[in-house]
């Protein structure tokens, strides 16, 4: 099964993909994780081409264009870690990208089979982005009050020590928002026409959206 996640920054997508995974064993699919592996000086990165065209294209703060997104996901989703499917949050966030991605993937004999949104409320958020925590090395996502990790920031799952992002502040969630209703929202009807779209309350505990998420997506396994 494959999965787009969608929602507001700090609408729990990252952390309710992993819940997806211990439930369907389908990979999480960040394409902001994915553009800082290739891109790490700790793999090599600094000697790959397309490393040197991404750094470049960042340093200068301008996006992706789409054309080279769909074809590092083309490459990424043909691992073997991806066999059973994967849930893809960060792309796309557009319709054309939308689009591209339909292309790609029915190129390569796949479909996208759910788009899940998570809503939130805005004015709630900026404590929630305040207190997140995320894994520099397996990508785990924790919360320093609503999904703590078992021992004071150190990652559940590697020992590793977790880290705040530098941009989980007021200011750039306020710019994050205006984003995500410029660009993302007007995707939700390209889904919506194909009957693939699924909004789930955001702002209940984790353990409430995970089953919300589980229960939409058995009944679709159960109808396809």
């Amino acid at each position: 099964m494959n999965i787009i996640l969608l929602g507001a920054p700090g609408a729990g997508k990252g952390t309710q993909a992993h819940a997806i995974e211990k439930n369907w064993r389908i990979a999480p699919l960040a394409t902001g994780d994915l553009l800082r592996r290739i891109t790490s000086s700790e793999t090599g990165a600094e000697e790959n081409p397309l490393s040197i065209e991404l750094r470049e294209i960042m340093a200068t703060g301008a996006l992706i264009p789409d054309a080279l997104m769909i074809g590092i996901l083309e490459e990424e989703i043909a691992l073997s870690k991806y066999a059973n499917g994967f849930s893809l949050d960060g792309f796309p966030r557009t319709e054309a990208q939308a689009s591209a991605l339909e292309g790609m993937l029915l190129k390569n004999g796949l479909r996208i089979d759910a788009v899940v949104l998570l809503t939130i409320d805005e004015k709630a958020l900026q404590a929630r982005i305040e207190g997140r925590l995320f894994c520099p090395s397996c990508g785990a996502s924790f919360h320093s009050s609503l999904n703590p990790p078992k021992r004071e920031e150190t990652c559940d799952m590697c020992d590793t020590r977790l880290e705040r992002r530098k941009d989980d502040n007021a200011e750039t969630l306020r710019k994050r928002l205006e984003v995500f209703h410029g660009q993302t929202e007007p995707i939700l009807p390209f889904y919506e026409k194909q009957n693939l779209l699924i909004k789930i309350d955001g702002m209940r505990s984790i353990d409430e959206v995970a089953e919300d998420i589980q229960q939409s997506l058995l009944k679709l396994d159960t109808r396809s």
